[in-house]
């Protein structure tokens, strides 16, 4: 009784790496059936779009840490100073005053 499930898993495997296999075939032949032109923008576009997505990451990252003075200390030290609250975040400030 082992074998024969042991056979039926064996069987599923391959029948899904063959389904598998035909999808990823599937998608190369479209993308053979595609002008050039196309393409070649497809790629572009992405490229383009994945540099400025790194960029904005990197921007928003110095800009919650070293572009804004007291950030990075408020991050690490869970702790921000009533004069830097009320500077930064007037409503935030007046909120936790009123408590």
């Amino acid at each position: 009784m082992g074998s024969a499930a042991q056979r039926q898993v064996q069987r599923l495997r391959l029948l899904h790496h063959r389904l598998s296999f035909q999808r990823s075939q599937a998608l190369l032949f479209w993308l053979d059936l595609m002008p050039r032109g196309l393409r070649l923008a497809a790629v572009l576009v992405h490229r383009s779009v994945a540099i400025v997505s790194i960029a904005g990451i990197v921007l928003h990252i110095y800009m919650g840490t070293a572009a804004v003075p007291g950030a990075l200390s408020a991050k690490i030290h869970r702790f921000v100073s009533e004069v830097w609250a009320r500077a930064h975040h007037p409503r935030w400030y007046r909120q936790g005053a009123k408590r």
